[in-house]
């Protein structure tokens, strides 16, 4: 059934009408290096990343889980819960997937970290980022704004919307997705477009 009805925005679990239960959990405050390549891999829930002055990476989270108790809840928010790994110049920032819960990313990066975003179920938004961006979006809508660099989004399964406003660098879009939104680009900078 799940296959069949889908599970994205949590309408599998409503359907059954399992109780909600929400938590901010712990802010990670983590410092980075200069010009760092961070990885986002969030299987379930949405991702926002944006640029702060501070050389470190913050995440917070919000959590999500479907159960019938708390205790069922706490054990979900334990297993899904964001951890930051710094080795070298790569930083990961990864969710384990939970089937009963979602954690909804907020990250803030040094301007000069290069980002890529493995979505699963959930949108993912970047903005005023500094070294570009690559997004493999799932499940989901993808939003750019204000990128310096190029910027490519690989729409692998569902028909999600995109939108791209103020994108200094070639652009890509391919994969499978339904409103395209363009906006407040140079006229020399090419873009590539293969959604359908």
């Amino acid at each position: 059934m799940r296959a069949q009805w889908g599970d994205h925005d949590d309408n599998f679990f409503n359907m059954f009408g399992l109780p909600e239960h929400d938590i901010d959990q712990q802010v990670l405050n983590v410092a980075i290096p200069a010009n760092a390549a961070v990885q986002i891999e969030n299987p379930r829930g949405d991702v926002s990343v944006t640029t702060g002055d501070s050389p470190n990476i913050e995440v917070q989270a919000h959590a999500v889980a479907f159960a019938n108790s708390d205790a069922e809840a706490k054990k979900i928010f334990d297993a899904e819960q964001a951890h930051v790994t710094v080795s070298g110049n790569a930083v990961l920032v990864k969710s384990e997937s939970n089937k009963s819960g979602r954690l909804n990313l907020t990250i803030t990066v040094p301007k000069t970290a290069q980002v890529t975003v493995n979505s699963g179920h959930g949108d993912v938004t970047a903005a005023s980022l500094g070294a570009g961006v690559n997004i493999t979006s799932t499940h989901g809508d993808a939003h750019l704004s204000l990128i310096k660099g190029s910027a490519q989004v690989h729409f692998s399964n569902d028909r999600g919307d995109f939108s791209a406003h103020q994108i200094n660098g070639d652009l890509t879009a391919e994969g499978n997705c339904n409103d395209l939104t363009f906006s407040e680009r140079s006229e020399e900078r090419r873009v590539g477009k293969e959604c359908r």
